[in-house]
This record gives C-alpha cells, sequence and structure tokens, in this order.
C-alpha cells in the first residue's frame, strides 16, 4: 500500500472515530495514570486564584499610583489650549496697547508740529 493511501485511512478512521466519540456511540475510558488526582488540581486551582489575587493587588497599587502622582493626558491637553489662547489674547492685547500709544504719539507729535 502507498504510504499516502495509510495516511488517507488513518486519516478517515480518526474522523469516524471522533465522530463516535462525539454522538456518544464510541466509550473511551481514560486509564487512571493518565488522570491527575484530584488533590493536585485543587492545590492548582487555589494557586491560580492566589496568583490571580496578587495581579489583582498589583492592578489596584499601579492604578492609586497613577491617580495620585500623575496627571491625566486630557487635563494637560486642555491646560496646552488654554495657555495657547493666553498667549493669542496677551497678543492681541498688546498690538492694542502699541497701536494706541502710537496713535497718541502721533497726535501729540501732530500737536507739536504745528
Amino acid at each position: 500500500m502507498h504510504p499516502s493511501v495509510a495516511y488517507v485511512t488513518g486519516v478517515q478512521r480518526e474522523f469516524q472515530d471522533f465522530c463516535l466519540l462525539y454522538s456518544g456511540e464510541l466509550n473511551v475510558t481514560i486509564p487512571a495514570a493518565a488522570q491527575p488526582p484530584k488533590v493536585q488540581l485543587a492545590t492548582h486551582v487555589e494557586e491560580l486564584h492566589a496568583a490571580l489575587l496578587e495581579k489583582l493587588d498589583q492592578i489596584a497599587e499601579i492604578r492609586n499610583d497613577l491617580q495620585t502622582n500623575y496627571v491625566p493626558a486630557k487635563v494637560c491637553n486642555h491646560l496646552e489650549q488654554c495657555v495657547k489662547e493666553t498667549e493669542v489674547s496677551s497678543v492681541q492685547f498688546q498690538t492694542k496697547t502699541c497701536l494706541d500709544h502710537i496713535s497718541r504719539v502721533t497726535k501729540i507729535t501732530e500737536c507739536f508740529a504745528v
């Protein structure tokens, strides 16, 4: 028999076994040596639970540190926008003030020129 034919028949047999197992018509027993003891599973679950609780504590510490020691980006962006608006207003005010002074100086010089 050609190797590819043997492979196809092997795959077909595995597929048939899977279908029988899925339908409940094939009873498969797992040897006791392959099954982990329930005590080990319980211990493993407890260890995983403890590890999850530690991670949750770490997340809470990080969140607390972020809230107490750092400023949110949204606040920084808002402050930057306020500073820009203030700078624009300041420049506009300075420009207006300078123009007013120039206008006054021009009027004064016109009075003396006469």
